[in-house]
C-alpha cells in the first residue's frame, strides 16, 4: 500500500502520510498522496512453494514518468514496461515473491513499487502477495444456483463472480453488486465485508447503513433496504486491497468502530473527525486523522512543569479506549475518565514534545452534547455477525483460493491473540473480541450449516497429514467450542457440547466417536480410536449437534511423535532420566529445564563407568509398531539401545520409549535425537550430554 494511503503509525523511522514529498504532516504543493495505483496480480493467491512467474499489471492516475520494482532480496531495481493499452506489466519469479514467507500468516511483503515524477521518487508502495499454505485446510465449497450470477460458498465466505472492475471506482463496489449477497443469504448479519476483485492501493473503509443508537452525536439513518437488508445490516466494510484482508487484524476493529465513533459534536473533538483529534483520547483503536487518513497514536502524554507534554511511546494501541467502549455500549459512563486534546493540531508528535494549551472534557460533557446513550450498557448489543463476500473476475475462486479467504475470514472469530502479517510487519494481534477487552464477540460465519476447515496434527510433533490408531491428536480450527474445558481422568466422547468423529475409509466408513482430552474455540484434542482403519479418513468436529469443521487425514499403523517440553514438537523432549548406579541405586531426574523464555536441555552427565543413564521419552503413535526390533533411536547419529517402546499405562494414547544413552556420547554437548519406527521418522528433538 502506498505510504500516502496506508494506516500510518506516528513514531520515529516510520513513513507518514505525504512524508516522502514534504517531510511533515502538511500537504505539499504537488500532492503525491492524490496519485492512485491499481493492479491485478495473477495468480491472485500463491501457493507456498509455487514455481513459475507472478504477473503484475498496474494502472496509474496520473501516469508516472517511470515505474520500478525494488525487491527485498536486493539487486538492481527492475523497470516495469508500459503497454500500448496504458497498463504497466511485469512478471516476477514466484520464489522471489514468496521469499521470507512465514507459514500461517497468509501474506508476504517482498518489495516496493516506485513511481517517479521525472527524477523525483513520488510514491513508494509496498508489494504484498496472498499466500496459501497447508495450515489453511481445504474446505467444503457449495456451488449456489442462480439463473444470472455465479456464486459459491464455504462456512465463512461467499464468492461472487463479478467481471466489472469496480475496485477502480473511487466509490468502491456499487449498491447493485452489494445487494446480490442477499440473493443467497438471509438478512442475519450486522456487517458485510466486501473484498474487491483486484488490488487498489487504498485503505479499507466503512460505509454506514443503519443507526438507531442515541447518544453518539450522529443522526438516525436507515438505508438498509437499498442494500437488500430490511432489518439488520448496520454497515459495510470495503476491502479495495485483498492483500490486507485478515479479519483478525485491529484494522477490522477500527472500521467496525466507525459504527459508533467518532461523531461527537463537542468543539474540542471536531478537528479529528472521523477519528479523534491529537490528545490522550487518541490512544485507542480509532486513533487520529492525518492527511485525510486514519493513523495510530501510540503515545502516553506526560505533562511537564512548563506546560508542555512529553510523548512516551507505548506501542500501537490494540484495544478500544474507555470512551470508545462507552460509545459502543460496552462500558458504563461511570468508568470513562476525563480526556484532553491539544488546541494546536498541527504539531508533530514525532518531535517528542507537544505544546499546550489543551481542551479538557469528561463524560458529562459528552452526555450534555449528545444525550444519554440508548440503549445503555447492559442492554446494548454485544454479539455481532459479520459476513464476507469476495468478488472474483472472470471466474469463481479455485479451491485453494477459497481455503485462503476462508482461513483469513475465520480468524475474526478468534478469542486469543494470533500471529499476523500486518503490512510490512509480522506481529501479534488482538482480534475484535480482545480489542473490546472481552466485552463483545464477533461471528464471521456466513453459512452455519457448512463445515469449516480443520487441521489435524499429532499432539506431540504437530506434524500434519497422518495419525495412528490409539494416538493423541490435536485439531485446529475456528468456532469449535464455546468455552475451554479439560477432561478428567475418564475421557468422555462429549465435552463442552463438542464431539469428534473419525470416519475412515475415505469418509465412507462408520462414524467412530473419539474420546476427548481438551476442547476450546480454536483447538480440540482427541484420541484416535483403536478401530480406525489404515487409509484416508475424514475428521469432523460436532458442536451442539452440527458439524462445524472437517478435515482429511491419513490413518497409518505408526506415526511416531515425541512430546517436547515446549509443547510444540521442537527443542528438548519432555523426558525423564533414569540413572542406575553401583549397588542398583536408581535416581530419577529431568532432561530439561524451563524458565521465562522457554525450556532448554538440562546438561546430562553419564557419571562414572559403573553408571547407566537412560532416557524415558514420552510419545504417541508408536504402540502399533510391528516389533521392538523395528524401533531405533539415534542420538547424534549413533544408534542407541531401545529397551521398551509401547503404551504408557498412566494416560490413554500416551506411549513411552526407554533408551540407553551410549557412553561414547560423553562431552558431545547439545545433540539431536530421533526415532525410526517401522521406517517412519519422528520429529527431531535435542538433548545435552556433558
Amino acid at each position: 500500500m502506498s505510504f500516502c494511503r496506508q494506516k500510518v503509525v506516528l513514531m520515529p523511522a516510520v513513513a507518514l502520510a505525504c512524508f516522502l514529498t514534504t517531510g511533515s504532516l502538511l500537504p505539499a504543493a504537488t500532492n503525491y498522496c492524490d496519485w492512485k495505483a491499481k493492479a491485478y496480480f495473477e495468480p491472485r493467491v500463491l501457493r507456498k512453494g509455487q514455481t513459475g512467474n507472478v504477473r503484475f499489471t498496474f494502472w496509474f492516475d496520473p501516469v508516472p514518468t517511470r515505474v520500478e520494482l525494488s525487491l527485498l532480496e536486493g539487486g538492481p531495481s527492475i523497470p516495469v514496461p508500459v503497454s500500448a493499452n496504458g497498463s504497466w506489466t511485469i512478471e516476477v519469479p514466484a520464489e522471489k515473491a514468496l521469499k521470507g514467507y512465514q507459514e500461517g500468516l497468509g501474506h508476504n511483503f517482498f518489495g516496493y513499487m516506485d513511481e517517479y515524477d521525472g527524477t523525483v521518487l513520488a510514491v513508494r508502495s509496498n508489494l504484498i502477495v496472498n499466500v496459501w499454505d497447508e495450515t489453511m485446510p481445504l474446505v467444503q465449497v457449495n456451488r449456489l444456483a442462480h439463473p444470472t450470477f455465479q456464486a459459491q460458498m464455504s462456512r465463512h465466505v461467499l464468492n461472487l463472480r463479478e467481471d466489472t472492475a469496480h475496485f477502480f471506482q473511487s466509490t468502491g463496489v456499487p449498491v447493485d453488486v452489494l445487494k446480490r449477497f442477499y440473493l443467497f443469504r438471509p438478512d442475519d448479519f450486522d456487517f458485510l465485508g466486501v473484498v474487491g476483485e483486484g488490488v487498489a492501493f487504498a485503505n479499507r473503509y466503512y460505509q454506514g447503513v443503519r443507526n438507531d443508537t442515541q447518544g453518539l452525536g450522529s443522526a438516525p439513518t436507515n438505508t438498509g433496504a437499498a442494500y437488500g437488508s430490511a432489518n439488520r445490516l448496520q454497515g459495510i466494510v470495503q476491502f479495495p486491497n485483498d492483500n490486507f484482508f485478515d479479519l483478525a487484524e485491529p484494522a477490522l476493529s477500527h472500521e467496525l468502530g466507525h459504527r459508533w465513533c467518532c461523531f461527537l459534536k463537542l468543539p474540542a473533538l471536531t478537528p479529528g473527525s472521523p477519528h479523534w483529534p491529537m490528545g490522550d483520547v487518541a490512544y485507542g483503536i480509532m486513533g487520529i486523522t492525518v492527511g485525510g487518513e486514519g493513523a495510530q497514536f501510540p503515545y502516553r502524554l506526560l505533562v511537564q512543569g512548563d506546560g508542555t507534554y512529553r510523548t512516551q511511546y507505548l506501542g500501537v494501541p490494540d484495544e478500544f479506549n474507555d470512551l470508545e467502549l462507552y460509545l459502543m455500549g460496552l462500558l458504563p459512563p461511570s468508568q470513562v475518565a476525563e480526556h484532553f486534546v491539544f488546541q494546536d493540531q498541527t504539531q508533530n508528535p514525532m518531535t517528542g514534545t507537544l505544546r499546550g494549551p489543551v481542551n479538557r472534557f469528561n463524560i458529562n460533557d459528552v452526555i450534555a452534547s449528545a444525550g444519554q446513550r440508548v440503549p445503555a450498557t447492559g442492554s446494548a448489543q454485544t454479539a455481532f455477525r459479520f459476513a464476507t463476500m469476495v468478488l472474483s473476475r472472470n471466474r469463481l475462486l479455485e479451491p485453494f483460493e477459497m481455503a485462503f479467504f476462508e482461513y483469513m475470514a475465520a480468524r475474526g472469530e478468534a478469542m486469543t491473540q494470533l500471529p499476523a502479517a500486518v503490512g510490512v510487519m509480522v506481529t501479534t494481534v488482538k482480534p475484535f473480541h480482545l480489542s473490546t477487552r472481552g466485552k463483545a464477540t464477533l461471528s464471521t460465519t456466513v453459512c452455519p450449516d457448512c463445515p469449516g476447515g480443520l487441521v489435524n496434527v499429532s499432539s506431540a510433533s504437530f506434524r500434519r497429514g497422518s495419525l495412528a490408531p490409539d494416538s493423541i491428536a490435536s485439531a485446529f480450527g475456528f468456532g469449535l467450542a464455546a468455552t475451554t474445558q479439560v477432561a478428567g481422568s475418564s475421557l468422555p466422547t462429549s465435552l463442552g457440547e463438542v464431539s469428534v468423529i473419525v470416519n475412515d475409509r475415505g469418509g465412507a466408513g462408520p462414524d467412530l466417536l473419539s474420546r476427548l482430552t481438551f476442547v476450546s474455540p480454536g483447538q480440540v484434542n482427541y484420541l484416535v480410536g483403536s478401530a480406525a482403519v489404515a487409509g484416508p479418513a475424514l475428521v469432523k468436529v460436532v458442536f451442539r449437534g452440527k458439524v462445524v469443521a472437517s478435515g482429511q487425514v491419513v490413518i497409518e499403523p505408526v506415526v511416531p511423535a515425541l512430546y517436547t517440553a515446549n509443547g510444540n514438537g521442537l527443542g528438548v523432549p519432555a523426558a525423564r532420566t533414569i540413572r542406575i548406579s553401583s549397588g542398583n541405586v536408581v535416581t530419577y531426574g529431568l532432561a530439561f529445564q524451563c524458565g521465562a523464555s522457554g525450556c532448554t536441555p538440562l546438561p546430562l552427565s553419564l557419571g562414572p563407568e559403573s553408571d547407566q543413564l537412560f532416557l524415558e521419552l514420552y510419545a504417541t503413535g508408536i504402540r502399533g509398531r510391528s516389533d521392538l526390533s523395528a524401533v531405533h533411536a539415534y542420538i547424534d547419529g549413533i544408534e542407541s539401545e531401545v529397551l521398551y517402546a509401547g503404551s504408557n499405562p498412566n494416560f490413554a494414547g500416551l506411549d513411552q520409549v526407554n533408551v540407553r544413552v551410549p557412553r561414547s556420547l560423553a562431552g558431545r554437548g547439545v545433540v539431536k535425537l530421533v526415532l525410526l519406527v517401522d521406517g517412519k521418522t519422528s520429529n527431531e528433538v535435542t538433548v545435552q550430554i556433558r
